[in-house]
């Protein structure tokens, strides 16, 4: 870093006389590119260490995910789930049986063709 900033301060002085205009410019845009990102990954670093420090402040290092009552509900909906879509295929299948008719609901009639 210290050779960075050396470089850069030898550029501004005008001290760096062998390279052309178009190479002290490329230069200058490529120091001030790399402090940049030095500065950067520093603020990056510096949130890094301060969102750790939140989550240990409210122990979130591993959140709850368990909920026991979320899972006998969603067994309690697939069940009512399976049922309900096996009876529209029964009932599929038994109006196919009977001629692809639709009887819309006249549950007597598809009986009495049974």
């Amino acid at each position: 870093l210290q050779d960075i900033e050396d470089m850069l301060l030898l550029l501004v002085q005008g001290k760096l006389s062998n390279l052309t205009v178009e190479e002290r410019l490329a230069f200058n845009v490529s120091l001030r590119m790399f402090t940049r990102s030095i500065v950067i990954q520093g603020c990056v670093k510096d949130l890094q260490l301060g969102v750790e420090s939140y989550q240990k402040k409210l122990n979130l290092t591993r959140p709850d995910t368990y909920r026991s009552d979320l899972k006998r509900r969603d067994k309690d909906r697939a069940a009512a789930m399976i049922q309900a879509i096996e009876k529209m295929l029964k009932m599929r299948s038994l109006e196919k049986f009977v001629g692809g008719r639709l009887y819309e609901g006249d549950l007597r009639m598809l009986q009495r063709t049974i």
